[in-house]
């Protein structure tokens, strides 16, 4: 599926403004793939080391906080699930919130989801791009080992997560 068709695929008006969050963004890859037709792209990631990257991409790309910008934080940790520092409507009503292969390195996946879909406005959509689980186990090394929970995700764990009731729309990749 090539960029153009996935972002058909999401049914979002990307005529109208539209609201993108990048949840544990990293350097920003989904995010710069849709500053073009994106009017907000908010990145949120625990890594100091890549919110840099990420805001460094939009300063290269004239890009102002206004339109593009990251931030060091979370918002899936039980211990403070209404976390302030992301309280404001900025951080609200997104059109689109994504996770891109970043969910297998979340402790709690299907309350993870659960707090990035309160995220999203009535309508909007919620996209995951990670692993499936056909190895039963890493196929490659990886720099982030140590915060991996599982290897992927099997049909009936997704089906399982994806099923919790949602005020948005969610949608997964075959």
């Amino acid at each position: 599926m090539s960029w153009l068709q996935l972002r058909e695929w999401l049914g979002i008006n990307w005529n109208a403004d539209v609201k993108v969050l990048d949840y544990a963004c990293g350097g920003g890859v989904m995010s710069r793939v849709l500053a073009p037709y994106a009017s907000k792209l908010v990145g949120i990631d625990i890594s100091e080391n890549m919110i840099a990257e990420y805001n460094k991409f939009a300063t290269i790309q004239n890009l102002p906080p206004h339109i593009m910008h990251a931030y060091h934080g979370t918002l899936i940790d039980p211990a403070d699930p209404n976390p302030l520092q992301f309280s404001s409507p900025e951080f609200s009503d997104f059109d689109l919130a994504m996770a891109s292969m970043a969910l297998h390195h979340f402790a709690d996946p299907a309350y993870s989801l659960q707090k990035l879909a309160e995220r999203v406005k009535s309508g909007g959509v919620l996209l995951v791009v990670d692993n499936t689980d056909k190895a039963g186990g890493l196929a490659h090394k990886h720099a982030m080992e140590g915060t991996i929970s599982k290897s992927g995700f099997t049909r009936e764990e997704t089906k399982e997560m994806f099923e919790k009731p949602h005020s948005v729309v969610l949608r997964r990749l075959q």
